[in-house]
């Protein structure tokens, strides 16, 4: 690697890549905490603050310390404990680190399409593809998305530490490969298909020995691990959400629709809530069928033809789209951050065809400019929650976090009229949808509005709402003895 940095002027390659990266995504580092950092990062739910809590770190769920949850991301936490006892509170820290991972993650893809023989220049036009899209933009400029960003870096890193196994029989190199797939892992549960990955070049060169076996024993170690922190291995949602014909159709929809924002970057959002599809006969499920069936069947066909380029790429995309299917049941089933990993597929696809036609590489610059400048405007939208929610709710009325967080972000500024008409949206009904639902927490904060306005009558049937739906629920149960001391001093 140091020889080719030198010998190859790659650095100048890095350099392009560093340079282009920081001018589209600057303007973010300006932009104030959004989303969920006032809950991780100012609140410090994912601040690692004692001794104890970091033994535990390993053996507990992400965000919860009562041992109950669906996210085993220990990374994460540490990420951001690191950028806490570095820059504090202040967003600026945090976002350079952001901006920073995925500018190394273009490294590394960078150097992954030049071990395939891709041209220098289609490489780096391709990475630069992959580092504007406008798809990727939240998983950037969100500083909740970084366990994207951290899965990515592991896998890639991974990834280029076995390809460069492969070439020099090292052991350091496999021992770095498995290392990453580890720290991949402790970053989120959708690096656990990587193995498949390693499979496929194993596959290609007839070399499946007995260090592949690793990956799979890894991959095992972790399903294991989850089973006996949580009780289960997706989420605490029934396989299929107890919905699998609805729940399948869904997925192939999802697919589509990934691979369409992917190409065309319109309609983006944070916060999408994503349709139950019950029937086959719908323009995105049918689609989706097609578009899974054709890259399933190209997949086969190069497999067999030994065309090792097309089929990594082809399975990468198929393979990591798994976790994010719906099919393994999660909390959240639709994101457009969540294609930041199976996205790298498509990149790589994209890079192999245009190397056999160069006649396409002028309207890939065009392509490259057009994201570039369509990611600057579309992050216009991260500045604060009011215009990121606000732009959520104008692509998709049924988005229940997107209520949620207007109603959050009314009710910090002590704007109770707001607040109470966007918690009240967000109590409709949306089991039509796939949305992240926290209708306790809602019922709880509109009790809090209620309980300040001296409703109290009001309050304590909301905060009675969040009890029923959540027995542990500590918050509304700590406010009903608030209550009941209110009143019983008011009596008296």
């Amino acid at each position: 690697m140091g020889s080719l940095f030198i010998k190859d002027k790659i650095w100048i390659q890095f350099s392009i890549i560093f340079i282009l990266v920081l001018i589209v995504f600057f303007k973010s580092l300006s932009f104030e905490f959004s989303w969920l950092d006032n809950a991780q990062i100012e609140e410090e739910s994912c601040i690692i603050q004692s001794q104890q809590e970091l033994e535990d770190l390993l053996f507990q769920p992400l965000l919860n310390p009562k041992g109950q949850g669906n996210y085993y991301r220990p990374l994460f936490k540490i990420s951001y404990t690191l950028d806490f006892l570095l820059y504090g509170k202040n967003p600026l820290g945090f976002r350079i680190t952001n901006i920073l991972l995925h500018i190394f993650n273009l490294i590394l893809l960078y150097v992954i399409l030049l071990k395939f023989k891709i041209a220098k220049e289609i490489s780096l036009l391709s990475t630069l593809l992959y580092g504007f899209l406008p798809l990727n933009t939240s998983a950037v400029v969100c500083l909740g998305a970084r366990a994207d960003l951290l899965a990515a870096f592991f896998v890639l890193f991974a990834f280029l530490s076995y390809l460069t196994f492969q070439e020099k029989g090292k052991a350091v190199y496999f021992i770095c490969s498995l290392l990453g797939y580890i720290l991949a892992l402790m970053s989120k549960e959708i690096a656990f298909p990587f193995f498949l990955v390693i499979f496929i070049i194993a596959k290609a060169k007839n070399q499946f020995k007995i260090c592949n076996i690793w990956y799979l024993l890894l991959a095992s170690g972790y399903l294991f691990i989850r089973f006996k922190i949580f009780g289960y291995i997706g989420s605490s949602l029934s396989l299929l959400r107890g919905e699998p014909f609805i729940t399948i159709l869904s997925s192939f929809a999802g697919f589509f629709r990934y691979l369409f924002k992917f190409f065309m970057p319109f309609n983006l959002s944070l916060s999408d809530a994503f349709p139950k599809y019950s029937s086959i006969f719908n323009f995105e499920v049918i689609f989706g069928l097609i578009l899974f069936f054709m890259i399933a069947l190209f997949f086969i066909r190069s497999v067999r033809r030994e065309n090792l380029t097309l089929s990594l790429f082809l399975g990468w995309l198929l393979f990591f789209y798994i976790p994010i299917s719906n099919i393994v049941p999660a909390l959240h089933f639709w994101a457009e951050r969540f294609f930041y990993l199976p996205g790298i597929g498509l990149i790589g696809v994209v890079g192999y065809l245009i190397s056999k036609r160069k006649s396409l590489k002028i309207p890939l610059v065009a392509v490259v400019l057009f994201y570039g400048l369509f990611n600057l405007k579309y992050q216009e939208y991260f500045k604060n929650n009011e215009l990121l929610f606000r732009r959520a709710i104008d692509i998709s009325t049924k988005s229940e976090e997107a209520y949620n967080m207007l109603g959050y972000h009314h009710l910090l500024n002590n704007d109770y009229f707001r607040t109470i008409y966007y918690y009240h949206l967000a109590t409709q009904d949306f089991s039509g949808y796939y949305t992240y639902s926290s209708l306790d927490e809602t019922c709880n904060n509109l009790g809090v509005v209620f309980l300040r306005l001296k409703q109290y009558k009001e309050a304590r049937k909301w905060f009675q709402s969040a009890v029923a739906l959540d027995g542990d629920d500590s918050k509304a149960v700590l406010n009903l003895k608030i209550l009941d001391f209110i009143e019983s001093a008011d009596v008296k």
